[in-house]
């Protein structure tokens, strides 16, 4: 007799239109970046508009596939020891408006930032400001 696999995956009713939830985001708590973030397992499953300076400190972001984070301008968005990947297929990447700022750091749990399946993990505009002291990419 051969094993029986078997995938479950939820379903959420939000607006009246039904999200498929890979297993992957269990134990994961949805969150829409309105707000600063410290360490724990998050989920983003829908565009963001990031509007005032947030840090997010020692966490895992989990984005659903094709979203985009948006960083308006004059805004700053600080990863500190943060690490954002997908789960089922790439998302879209960060977006800095002109004169938005995004900052990676480490953090006190985790000493680097990393992004990763996105299909552009920062995308700058002219005058976005992108400071760092080291930058590696692969």
């Amino acid at each position: 007799m051969k094993p029986l696999f078997l995938l479950f995956t939820s379903i959420i009713l939000r607006n009246n239109v039904v999200k498929a939830q890979p297993p992957c985001t269990n134990g994961h708590t949805n969150t829409d970046l309105s707000t600063s973030l410290s360490a724990g397992l998050y989920y983003i499953d829908t565009d963001v508009y990031v509007t005032s300076d947030i840090t997010i400190t020692d966490a895992e972001l989990l984005i659903a596939g094709n979203v985009t984070i948006y960083v308006q301008s004059g805004v700053t968005l600080t990863l500190k020891g943060v690490h954002i990947y997908g789960c089922d297929e790439m998302w879209q990447g960060i977006i800095l408006d002109q004169e938005a700022k995004i900052v990676c750091n480490a953090g006190a749990t985790y000493d680097n930032t990393l992004i990763e399946d996105a299909d552009v993990a920062i995308k700058l505009y002219p005058v976005a400001s992108f400071p760092y002291d080291i930058y590696y990419y692969d």
